[in-house]
């Protein structure tokens, strides 16, 4: 048996931050996978807990954490803790701007190492094929080539600090309805070129980790996927890094080590562990299984700091991530329209400024996932920003016009303070195992929203019966009937000055733990009188499951007329910022959209505030295609997404002109849903058919000539721009395409060039475009750029099934420069050589 000392120096000396990125030597690796018991291996390849993988200290490896995080680290280190919330994936999209999403992915990073986070479970790279699916908000963009780039760039900022990125969720996890029994139904050569791409990426850029999903491909959980997960991940992209299940996902002991997956998650490991030992003696598997697995997490332990001495990478974190926060969420920002060149503002002085719709002082700066960054409740919200710009000078009014559309109202709507805390703003929690009075932790919450996924505080995992009890005063500002909305995942009575108001009997375990997110609502009005406090206390009583939730909000007295006392303030006011969107309620992990359309009267709304003031501005805080009927209507129209924390000092920025929106559509926006190539996100029978051909969303409208409302690529800038000159040449195998713009106008601007494709035909129908190279300008006044955009015959090839590789078809492809997918400046045409890449 090697011995643990030469193995760990031979392992560890002179290890400097570029040698822990490679593979570490397999010879030594085995030797310390040699010093372990089978029971102890098996052990070690499934988390401890939701958390934690376990250590094994006499081979020199050290538990390791694990956290979501596609918008930051979802793990807090206390009730105070806050880490830094980021914009939406969508958002970062939006920027085609590599440099700065790597930016924001090392300021993750930092936030990770901060928290002794050492593995977090993004980016996620799936596509939003359809205008409805849930989850848009944490995936990048319609086109897996622009997916897989940005994502990339994000992870690697991430793992420039030592933090391992499991890029989720491998394949076909693009929807939420049924996402844990669905069967996605797709053809090699769709898979290849549309799902997997952003994977492959992800992978050959450097991933230090897979993560598989929920549902079934051609029938197979994507866990036991042998043909993905052995024969592509690690065969054919030659993959290094360790494939971990979805939590719950693992559905199988000895398909699943066969098939390739390395770590089980969480734990206690219910098919890995025992099961897996048990298995090898048994002859059911081969013991090198469980080795090869385990390398590759003693490889994920080397890299990240936590095998024998290795430490993480040493980097200087970010003097100033706000900053980049702030600079992240305005280069997403799409301006759509500025017909009138409305914007930017610049000063205004002696002007009345009306700010209307439900976002503008309850915006959404983030969806809702298991993966939500635990919010701050004083964050400025953009009424703050705007009164902040202009109100010295200027006279702001405010009126929502509308309520937001909230199942459950955020916490912020009323004032809360804790009765055992001296009042301090928020809500008292204490927990309770079993039958016992005494509580094993308490702590103060500021939000109504709770969710335990497998664990609780005082209580590391929910297998046990308990209660959990909130309370409150509430100091209620204006006397009327208050709406109070509760829900939970578990049996709970709501009371208010201790008489009973709201109440739900038991409640089955959960086997899918996003059911969490969204449990059934109940409301309920009382009248209270302003200055009088009321108590407001909710008892849970809960019994084992994988994840528990419990919400609560209440909604204050509202005029009947708010729509018409904002309709009169913008016919009083000199400027309108209109300012609408989506709540966490419709962009949730858990379920899809239903519909394009905004919630409740916002569209009626819009039409009415612009007919009584023409020089409206209309933000849209959505993270998905809405549906825009009365797009023509606003003087200027800009689409925010979901921009994090620094929402509100970004939009001042941008507005006032200090900053530009530097966003351009990562996806396309439609006039009719019908135009859509996928809505409908239904399976039936819990099969879900996936497209025949890999027309990407764009490639769709521009082959069969439908007009997008907005298209992909499309953005405005507050400069404008000329393309002068265009060229393409052969560089060996490669193409570059040089195009030269100038900035036309008196200031400095973005502008993002991009080349699009087209296949040669074969049937005498032209095939769709497709992006495949863009680059970011930034100019000053009058100032001329050259863009060089290199284009390797991976760019023109697309995937064989009859040859089962990547091949160049024989022939002239069409190269296209633009502005968008529809807005073409240059096409010339190349002949790449023909054959397999």
């Amino acid at each position: 048996m090697p011995q643990l000392g030469v193995i760990l120096a031979s392992l560890m000396g002179g290890v400097t931050a570029r040698q822990r990125s490679r593979p570490a030597r397999d010879e030594d690796l085995r030797g310390l996978v040699g010093l372990l018991s089978l029971d102890n291996k098996a052990r070690l390849l499934a988390g401890t807990d939701g958390r934690f993988t376990g250590e094994a200290l006499e081979i020199g490896l050290k538990r390791m954490c694990w956290s979501d995080g596609p918008a930051g680290v979802s793990i807090r280190a206390g009730p105070d803790d806050f880490p830094l919330l980021t914009p939406c994936p969508a958002a970062f999209a939006a920027t085609w701007d590599r440099d700065l999403v790597r930016l924001v992915g090392e300021v993750v990073g930092d936030e990770a190492v901060k928290r002794e986070v050492h593995v977090i479970h993004a980016p996620n790279v799936n596509l939003p094929r359809s205008p409805l699916g849930g989850r848009n908000f944490e995936q990048f963009s319609e086109d897996p080539w622009l997916t897989g780039v940005l994502a990339s760039e994000w992870m690697l900022g991430v793992q420039s600090r030592g933090v391992a990125c499991a890029v989720k969720h491998f394949v076909c996890n693009d929807s939420e309805t049924e996402r844990q029994t669905m069967n996605s139904l797709v053809n090699e050569k769709v898979l290849r070129e549309v799902y997997l791409l952003p994977f492959e990426l992800a992978a050959k850029a450097g991933a230090w980790g897979i993560m598989t999903a929920y549902n079934r491909v051609n029938g197979v959980y994507c866990s036991e996927h042998a043909q993905l997960l052995r024969g592509i991940i690690k065969g054919e992209w030659g993959f290094d890094g360790f494939i971990m299940s979805d939590f719950h996902a693992t559905h199988s002991t000895a398909p699943s080590i066969r098939a390739g997956l390395d770590v089980e998650m969480p734990g206690p490991p219910v098919h890995y562990g025992e099961r897996l030992a048990e298995a090898v003696r048994s002859g059911e598997i081969s013991e090198s299984l469980v080795d090869e697995a385990l390398i590759r997490v003693l490889r994920l332990a080397r890299r990240v700091g936590r095998l024998g001495e290795a430490s993480r990478a040493q980097t200087q974190a970010h003097a100033e991530p706000r900053l980049i926060l702030q600079e992240a969420a305005a280069a997403g920002f799409v301006l759509l329209t500025n017909a009138k060149r409305l914007l930017p503002l610049g000063q205004l002085v002696g002007k009345t400024i009306a700010v209307i719709g439900p976002h503008a002082a309850q915006p959404t700066y983030q969806g809702a996932t298991f993966a939500q960054v635990g919010q701050r409740q004083d964050l400025p919200t953009p009424l703050d920003a705007i009164r902040k710009l202009y109100g010295e000078k200027n006279i702001v009014l405010h009126e929502p016009g509308v309520l937001p559309a909230f199942r459950v109202p955020p916490l912020r709507n009323i004032r809360v303070v804790s009765e055992r805390d001296h009042g301090r703003p928020g809500m008292d929690v204490e927990y309770f195992v079993g039958e016992s009075n005494e509580p094993t932790a308490t702590e103060v919450r500021t939000a109504g929203n709770f969710i335990w996924n497998l664990r609780m505080p005082g209580l590391d995992r929910i297998d046990r019966e308990g209660r959990v009890r909130v309370s409150a005063a509430i100091l209620p500002e204006e006397s009327g009937v208050y709406a109070f909305h509760a829900g939970s995942s578990a049996a709970f009575e709501l009371r208010v000055n201790g008489e009973p108001l709201l109440s739900q009997g038991p409640q089955p375990p959960l086997d899918d733990t996003a059911v969490a997110i969204r449990p059934p609502i109940l409301s309920a009005t009382k009248e209270l009188d302003a200055g009088v406090p009321a108590s407001v206390e909710i008892e849970m009583f809960f019994g084992p499951s994988r994840a528990h939730s419990l919400h609560f909000g209440c909604q204050p007295p509202a005029p009947d007329d708010l729509m018409e006392r904002a309709v009169a303030a913008a016919r009083d006011a000199d400027l309108v910022f209109l300012i609408v969107g989506e709540t966490q309620d419709t962009s949730v992990e858990s379920a899809d959209r239903t519909t394009t359309r905004l919630p409740g009267r916002q569209d009626e709304l819009i039409e009415r505030v612009c007919a009584a003031n023409p020089n409206t501005v209309l933000i849209l805080n959505a993270s998905h295609p809405i549906d825009m009927p009365w797009a023509d209507l606003p003087a200027a129209l800009m689409h925010v997404w979901f921009p994090g924390q620094e929402f509100a000092p970004a939009l001042a920025a941008v507005l006032s002109g200090e900053m530009e929106p530097g966003g351009r559509l990562p996806v396309t926006f439609a006039r009719r849903e019908a135009d859509y190539p996928t809505f409908d996100l239904t399976p039936v029978n819990h099969d879900l058919v996936y497209e025949s051909e890999p027309a990407i969303a764009y490639g769709h409208f521009e082959a069969r000539g439908l007009e997008a409302r907005f298209p992909f690529g499309h953005g405005l800038s507050y400069a404008d721009f000329a393309y002068q000159n265009f060229a393409v040449m052969q560089a060996g195998d490669a193409v570059v395409v040089e195009v030269t713009v100038r900035n036309t106008s008196a200031r400095t601007g973005k502008e993002v060039v991009q080349v699009y494709v087209r296949p040669p035909s074969h049937d005498g129908r032209a095939r769709p475009i497709e992006l495949k190279g863009f680059a970011v300008l930034r100019l000053g006044p009058g100032e001329a750029g050259t863009a060089a955009i290199e284009l390797d015959r991976r760019a023109f090839a697309h995937w064989s099934p009859e040859s089962a590789a990547w091949v160049v078809e024989p022939g002239e492809y069409e190269i296209l420069v633009g502005r968008s997918s529809a807005d073409i400046r240059f096409r010339d045409k190349t002949a790449p050589r023909a054959g397999r890449c």
